[in-house]
Parts: C-alpha cells; structure tokens; sequence
C-alpha cells in the first residue's frame, strides 16, 4: 500500500449522554502517516486522554480535506514539553478513507471489496498501448495516436460468492501524456456483508497468495476499497458537505509483505509460472483454488510463507518446506479416504502406495516424499529434476534430521551451502507440480510446460544437470 500523510484535525465519538447534552468534540491538531515498516501512526499535537498504553476503539479526523476512521488505536507515546503543551502518538491497525463510522470496529461490515495486488496486472496479462505512425501535415505540425483496447471484465461466481477481474485506466493529466492501465479484483461475498477482518481472511488473503504462486513473486495489496451501507456520521466540516456514498472506502493496514522493487516494468511470461491466459476457465480455476484453501490454509500460509520473508535463512525455507511435504500429503491422504474410492482407484492413487507398502499408523518422511514423488500427474516433472530419486530421498530424511536434532553422526550427510539450496529449490518445484495440477486442475502435460517455461526452473534443471546435488563428495558438503 502506498504511504500516505495526512494533517488535520481529529477528536474522539461523542457518548449518547454527551449529544443529548450538546457537548461539542474536543478536535486536536495532528498528523496521520503510513508505512509499510512502520504502520499506522497519528502524532497529536496534544492529548485525549492522560493515560499510556489506552486503546480507543474509535478515532475520527479530517485531513487535508478526506474523512478519515482510526480503529483499534493504542496510545503508546505521551510527552509533556518545557512549556506545557502536551503530545501523544497513536498507532492504529486500521484507517478507512472516505467515510466516518462511530460503532465497535468488530462491528463495521462490507458489502463489496475491490482489491489490486503488487502483480495483479503482470498476472492479468494487460494490452499493450499501440502507437500509430506519424502523419505529417502541410503546416510541419505532426499528430501522435495511439491506440489501446480495453479488455472485457472476466465474471464469475463461486460457492462463496461472485468475482471479476475489471480492467480499468487513468489520465489525470491534460498537459502530458500520464496514462496506466491496471487490474483489480471486485469481490462481492455470498453473504451479504463481512467485517474487514473477515473480508482479509476469506478472499484477500487467499487470492494474494494466489497471485504469489502463479507470478512466483511475494505479491502484496497496493490499494484496497469497499463499499459499506452502514450510515453512521454525516459530515459537515468546513462549510464543506461530503455525501458517503459519492466516495469509495479506502483501507489501510499493515501487510507486512515486501514491496515491490521493479514499478516500471511487466513481468514476462519466463518469468512467472502461469498467467490468465494460461487458464481456460478463470472462474472455474479461483473456485478450486478456494475449495482447497479452505482445507490446506495452514499448509498453503507456511508454504508461502518463503516468499513473504526473503530474509528468512535457508535452513528454516529447507525445514518449512519438509513440514510442508508431510503435512499436504497427510491432508491428501484423509481427503482422499473421505471420497470412497474403489479398489482398483485405490490402488492407482499416489496415496495408496503408501498403505500397501507400510503398516505403520503414520508413514515417515521418506514415504510420503517418495509418495509425492510417484504421483503420476507429475511424474514428468520429478523424473526430470530427480535422477537419483533413493540419493535424494536419502539426503532430505539426513538434512532434515541433523537441523531438526543436530546429531553429529549426521553432520557429515546433511546437505549445507548450495546443495541445501539446490535441495530446497527442488521440493519448491515438487509441491508447486502437486498444487498446479491436484489443487488447480492443470494436467500433467500443461504442469510440464508451464514449468519448463519458467526461468528459476530452468536455472535448477541446469544445475542438477551439470553436478549432482545429493551423491556429491563428503568434502562439497
């Protein structure tokens, strides 16, 4: 999200008892800032209250002309100076844009979400703007044209409630030529308002790590509206009317997801793993990927978890991943028991050979990795990568048990420096395989290709190519 800084004037809700006895607000002067690295915060230029570390669940401002809602602030700073004056800062988890609410924060709900990610529009697959020859005139002026096609919005409709993909453009200036295209998601749930809260949990959240998975890039809001029937304050400052429902909701929050470094280019196709026009059906496709967000929401969040924290050592993405692996192929493994299969469809399933082949409750890593491996939707994929499947089993099980339990008998066998991250990689692309095409529905051969297109695929296919990355000598460890 963009930072912002707005000054003005805010003051707290007026109690019943206080507007039945015409008690007026008490504004103070301050100002309103926002940072992805330090959140949300109002410097007062005064005080409301006396008391440190007070959470008000309400703060209302109007700021170089927009109405502004704080909720959930906690006063965390209080100073008094030589002269008197006293100060205060607030930090906020949430600031709406555009219209006043006085009720609990809990209490706010949304009708309609309209949400743009850092990768929404590389995703999307925008039109290029086409620039027409120049036509020279008899006076030697020259006329520029150029021509861009909008494209059509994508509907559609899922168990839990309607989306669209709108594409839309600006020009804010007259003078020169300032035009964007980009992207956004409309949401409008089934039921027919939500709390932000919940709104972030049911779509927002799952539909940003959508976009993370298929642009391979940790994507974060960029901006966020919704629209609220709720009519709480009428505003009139100024000598200044503002009608609610002329001016969108805009959210701000703490993402806590890395901003997007490279504003000034589209991402290419070889650089992502699949894009829009890589699906046949976009509503088709966002309802399976919401049918198993319900179901793998832990395992999906520690999963992308990696890409959120690029700071994050290479021994904890190595581990998380491991739990990963255990975690979705036990979750596949009671999905599948629940859908009655026959013997024989039992007997095909990538599970199954598990169940047959041990007789163990719970089956160890090196079964259910070498379960995943032997799934036959991707076993183009792991046949490619893995050349030495009983050598790379062998040096997962061994690195996973010397960083889980630091046994010294196994400090030699364990994978360290480039090979732990060439290890890595490679269960990153495994579960990637088993997402596009068991949680996705992509088939076996589309899995493969759109793999293969991707360039941190290829640089790990040529890496396993030119030297092995688990049967390497004691001394490269």
């Amino acid at each position: 999200m963009e930072n912002i800084e707005y000054s003005g004037y805010w003051w707290l809700p007026l109690k019943e008892d206080e507007k039945i006895a015409g008690k007026p607000e008490k504004k103070i002067h301050g100002t309103l800032t926002f940072t992805n690295d330090e959140g949300i915060k109002l410097r007062l230029k005064g005080s409301f209250t006396g008391e440190l570390e007070h959470l008000i669940p309400i703060i209302l401002g109007f700021a170089d002309r927009k109405i502004i809602t704080l909720c959930r602030s906690l006063n965390c700073f209080s100073t008094i100076s030589s002269s008197g004056f006293s100060s205060q800062e607030y930090i906020s988890d949430l600031a709406l844009i555009g219209r006043h609410f006085t009720s609990n924060p809990d209490k706010i709900f949304f009708h309609k979400a309209k949400v743009q990610y850092s990768y929404l529009s590389d995703w999307a697959d925008l039109p290029r703007i086409r620039e027409e020859p120049k036509l020279p005139y008899q006076d030697k002026e020259e006329e520029l044209r150029f021509i861009y096609t909008c494209p059509e919005t994508i509907e559609g409709t899922t168990k839990d409630g309607k989306f669209s993909l709108d594409y839309s453009y600006s020009n804010k200036s007259f003078v020169n030529i300032d035009f964007k295209q980009f992207a956004s998601f409309i949401i409008q749930p089934k039921n027919e308002k939500l709390s932000l809260k919940d709104f972030h949990s049911k779509f927002i959240h799952p539909l940003n790590n959508f976009l993370t998975f298929a642009t391979d890039r940790a994507n974060s809001i960029t901006k966020l509206e919704v629209d609220s029937y709720d009519v709480d304050v009428n505003v009139d400052i100024e000598n200044t009317h503002y009608k609610k429902e002329q001016f969108p909701i805009e959210a701000i929050y703490n993402t806590y997801y890395p901003d997007r470094k490279e504003q000034g280019r589209l991402l290419y196709k070889h650089e992502i793993i699949f894009s829009i026009s890589d699906i046949d059906n976009l509503p088709s496709t966002l309802e399976r990927w919401f049918d198993s967000w319900e179901k793998l929401a832990s395992i999906f969040n520690l999963f992308f978890s990696i890409w959120y924290k690029p700071d994050m050592y290479l021994n904890n993405k190595f581990l998380n991943l491991v739990q990963v692996v255990e975690s979705y192929h036990r979750r596949r493994i009671e999905t599948n028991e629940e859908k009655n299969y026959s013997l024989q469809e039992r007997e095909e399933s990538y599970h199954c050979c598990l169940i047959k082949k041990n007789k163990k409750k719970d089956p160890y890593l090196r079964d259910r990795l070498e379960a995943l491996l032997k799934f036959e939707l991707i076993l183009d994929v792991t046949n490619e990568l893995i050349q030495d499947k009983d050598s790379f089993l062998t040096k997962v099980v061994h690195t996973r048990n010397y960083l889980t339990h630091y046994r010294e008998s196994l400090k030699e066998k364990a994978a360290k420096g480039k090979y732990l991250y060439c290890l890595t990689e490679l269960l990153s692309f495994i579960l990637q395989a088993c997402f596009l095409t068991e949680e996705l529905g992509f088939t076996s051969d589309k899995c493969y290709q759109l793999l293969n297109r991707n360039l941190r695929y290829q640089y790990t296919l040529d890496r396993v190519r030119k030297k092995n990355c688990f049967d390497c000598p004691k001394e490269n460890l």
